[in-house]
């Protein structure tokens, strides 16, 4: 076995127990700025329903002793990270990816390993003001961190990756973790909980997908499948 196999499996193994199976399950990327709130969203929607949560920092730091954050010792995380998403999804369980994904180049691997694994993608930007990222960065590191944030990213950090952010194309899911996220959370898991049981009907799902899809362009979210319509409007109110 090669050796990102072999950490796709410790990846994992550390996410046991699964959840069931589903006939279209859902592939959620969270993308937004360190201290934005994508792990708090994450286990938040963790609590709510059915997903494996895979973490960035946590698979770091399990494949990675002592990160050092290099250009190399991402593109190993990332290649074992995108092996488990797929491994998962082809087995037609529901993941969340909680990691950065700040870049087009980033996320467009993420579209065509979901059309790949027959999942139902759903691209979330997590925003948060300037202010608020700061002031959680700062309570980060003095101990102001609940135990999912397993982040070591600070200002400086976020300083840096402002600047290599970029827009994400097409249509997408966002949630603003200066309100309250609840309704957001609540919207999320509803659609991730759509996709009916793997034992119920997958002859079904698969022809709901073959008739029902729209074609998408490059880069373009496929919300046929899940809410038929842009949805950060929704999903900012409180």
């Amino acid at each position: 076995m090669d050796p990102t196999a072999q950490d796709a499996e410790r990846i994992i193994a550390s996410l046991v127990p699964l959840p069931p199976a589903r006939a279209w399950p859902a592939f959620v990327v969270l993308s937004g700025l360190p201290g934005s709130g994508k792990s708090t969203v994450a286990d938040a929607l963790r609590r709510s329903v059915d997903i494996a949560v895979i973490q960035s920092d946590r698979v770091r730091k399990l494949l990675v002793p002592w990160p050092c954050y290099s250009d190399e010792e991402s593109r190993h995380v990332f290649a074992a990270i995108h092996e488990a998403c797929a491994q998962l999804l082809r087995a037609g369980v529901p993941v969340l990816l909680d990691a950065t994904n700040l870049d087009e180049r980033v996320r467009r691997p993420l579209r065509a390993l979901a059309a790949r694994s027959g999942a139902r993608p759903a691209l979330v930007a997590v925003v948060a003001s300037e202010q608020e990222i700061r002031r959680r960065l700062r309570g980060r590191h003095h101990g102001g961190r609940p135990s999912y944030d397993l982040s070591d990213a600070d200002e400086r950090v976020y300083d840096l990756l402002r600047g290599r952010m970029e827009p994400i194309r097409g249509r997408h899911w966002t949630v603003n973790t200066d309100r309250d996220t609840a309704p957001a959370v609540a919207a999320l898991a509803r659609w991730v909980a759509a996709a009916a049981p793997r034992s119920r009907a997958p002859a079904e799902a698969a022809e709901r997908k073959r008739t029902s899809a729209p074609a998408t362009r490059d880069g373009d979210e496929d919300h046929g499948r899940g809410p038929a319509r842009s949805v950060s409007e929704s999903l900012e109110a409180s």
